[in-house]
């Protein structure tokens, strides 16, 4: 009787010791990657405008200001189209990350993030 006794706590005890098995599920994801695109040389180079020496005493003449004037719209425009192409390169790095590998699933961005 006594070993009956033993026995019944014994496995009342080990039944309530025991905590039920965690559920693990594994997923797979997909993780962007992130690829640094250096920029060209050419269009982080300093663009430079001479600017002449005043010819009308200390100030410039018409003629000057008009050149000096047409020099800066130039410089102007040169880097407007190095914006644009740095625009462009950034732009398709983007579209590259973005884009699943064949046959992988899309990504799903966590909260909302990108």
């Amino acid at each position: 009787m006594t070993k009956l006794i033993a026995i019944a706590f014994a496995l009342a005890l080990v039944a309530g010791c025991t905590t039920p098995a965690q559920v693990i599920r594994t997923q797979t994801v997909e993780v962007p990657k992130y690829i640094r695109v250096p920029i060209p040389d050419q269009l982080v180079q300093p663009l430079v405008v001479i600017e002449p020496k005043p010819l009308c005493g200390s100030t410039f003449c018409n003629g000057q200001l008009a050149t000096l004037l047409q020099d800066y719209r130039d410089a102007f425009a040169v880097c407007n189209a190095d914006r644009a192409t740095q625009r462009d390169l950034n732009t398709h790095a983007t579209r590259d990350q973005s884009q699943p590998a064949a046959g992988a699933p899309a990504a799903v961005p966590a909260g909302g993030v990108r």
